[in-house]
């Protein structure tokens, strides 16, 4: 199974050089590219004043793109959380292929074992 792409977060005057950003704007980095931002945002649900977002580009099949949070920390778990999931989705689906494809030609596998082993 491949290793999951490492999340950077990286604050935005430092890795967009031009224009203003305040010190709670923050780009989201996967292998040096930013994939989305991390901001506390000006309008917000109350208690949540954390916005995190998924860039133009990078939304594939993931939902949600977007989403509020407490904390800047929290932001960051639902981010990672909704990058992560088409990845989580993708094994499944390969798993469930390779599962077919086994007992198509007269072998069992054990779902427990497939598990480990993908």
């Amino acid at each position: 199974m491949p290793r999951p792409v490492k999340l950077i977060l990286k604050r935005a005057s430092a890795n967009r050089p031009s224009g203003e950003w305040n010190e709670d704007d923050y780009d989201v980095l996967a292998d040096g590219v930013a994939v989305g931002r991390i901001f506390k945002a000006n309008a917000s649900p109350v208690g949540a004043s954390w916005m995190w977002t998924l860039a133009f580009g990078h939304h594939d099949d993931r939902t949600p793109t977007h989403g509020y949070a407490e904390t800047r920390e929290a932001a960051m778990t639902a981010f990672a959380k909704s990058w992560r999931r088409d990845n989580e989705n993708e094994i499944v689906r390969l798993r469930t292929n390779l599962r077919r494809k086994l007992n198509g030609r007269g072998l069992v596998v054990d779902r427990e074992q497939t598990k480990e082993q993908l």
